[in-house]
């Protein structure tokens, strides 16, 4: 046995260029649906993971899947906003307690999470570098923004007007970057984090301005008692600096503003069945449950998964039957060798030993690598996605 496998060892290496050529093959063959199973168990893990750390989530009425991924992801859109106040109406009842999310707009092209500091607690999220935030104008920012656009504690990050043409609405606002959060293989790397009131002054809620009681009476229109009405020469501040702090204030009822969605954390079970009772019936407010969303989305994935496995083993199967005929076509190419072989007084059974250790060997390597593929997959094909993302 020992010489069968030499001698079919010694013929694949001096024909290298063929050998490698059927162990590519093959080995594609088989990576396929390894990678895919590996891949998205991995994947379904994770999604469970934060699926399971997030309770509920309360916004607008309409798709769940959309809510759920937009909380927790800050990619998926939402038709609706809900107010801070439906928000702060969550923590009052005392069964649980509600963190705002406010996400509607990007810093290049990173989102904008606007939040509480409670969130950092929550996703147990830690500081590389820093601070977290604590007054207008701050954030802290991913790893993997930090990374992408190399920035760090002390450098400052522009937001993204929704519209370059919307003059009256959002505005691009310089953010100081104030923390950097450790790497957390998340959702959370990608985005920047702000207080909730920093995003309201991005959407054109809140601003800051000269003082229009000091200002020049030419940069004034009216002036009728205490109502002071300015023209649009007045400055308005696309930074917030200590210096001008104070000038930023909100126009209207801040418990009126509009939030994207809100974390709801029960207390224990019975405080979400209350919860979930008690919002059930509301006509515009909706508390979905992420475990469960995730769930449906991940049968359906699964479905998926098993009509690309199965179109990869018939692919996969054609391939091999392919590569059968190939070897028996080698062989046949191959009479005169063998001939010699026998009249060099090796049996029948020793010939076909040798050309079944060369198959033996192909399919070892293929499926070696094909394995050592997939897991790599497996272990870092998430965090390659979410650094190409």
């Amino acid at each position: 046995m020992r010489d069968a496998l030499y001698l079919a060892w010694r013929y694949l290496a001096f024909h290298l260029g063929t050998s490698v050529a059927l162990c590519a093959a093959l080995t594609i063959v088989m990576f396929v649906p390894m990678s895919i199973q590996w891949l998205i168990a991995d994947a379904a893990e994770t999604l469970h993971a934060r699926a399971r750390s997030t309770p509920l989530v309360l916004g607008q009425q309409g798709s769940s899947l959309d809510l759920t991924l937009h909380a927790l992801y800050f990619e998926s859109t939402v038709p609706d906003t809900v107010s801070y106040a439906d928000a702060r109406d969550v923590t009052e009842t005392s069964l649980a307690r509600a963190i705002p999310l406010m996400v509607s707009y990007r810093a290049r092209k990173a989102p904008v999470v606007g939040t509480t500091v409670d969130y950092l607690d929550f996703r147990s999220l830690r500081l590389a570098a820093g601070r977290r935030f604590h007054s207008l104008g701050e954030c802290v920012i991913g790893n993997e923004v930090a990374r992408r656009l190399q920035l760090g504690v002390g450098d400052t990050i522009l937001s993204t007007p929704e519209n370059v043409f919307d003059i009256a609405g959002a505005y691009a606002l310089r953010m100081k970057i104030v923390g950097v959060l450790e790497r957390s293989s998340q959702a959370d790397d990608r985005v920047v984090f702000c207080d909730i009131k920093t995003t309201w002054v991005i959407a054109g809620l809140g601003h800051g301005h000269d003082d229009v009681e000091n200002i020049e009476q030419s940069r004034l229109l009216s002036h009728d008692g205490s109502t002071v009405t300015a023209s649009a020469a007045v400055q308005q501040y696309n930074e917030i600096t200590p210096d001008n702090l104070d000038q930023f204030h909100f126009h209207g009822d801040t418990s009126s503003f509009p939030l994207t969605a809100a974390l709801v954390i029960p207390r224990d079970t019975k405080s979400e069945t209350l919860l979930l009772g008690r919002y059930d019936n509301m006509p515009l407010l909706h508390l979905a449950r992420p475990n469960r969303v995730i769930d449906d989305l991940l049968q359906t994935v699964a479905r998926v998964r098993t009509y690309v496995v199965a179109v990869s083993i018939l692919l996969g199967a054609t391939t091999v039957l392919l590569i059968g005929v190939l070897f028996v076509l080698i062989w046949r190419l191959r009479a005169t060798e063998l001939r010699t072989m026998r009249l060099l007084g090796a049996s029948r059974q020793q010939i076909v030993m040798i050309l079944g250790s060369e198959a033996t060997i192909v399919f070892a390597l293929s499926f070696t690598v094909a394995t050592g593929a997939a897991y790599l997959v497996g272990q870092f094909g998430e965090s390659v996605i979410w650094w190409w993302m």
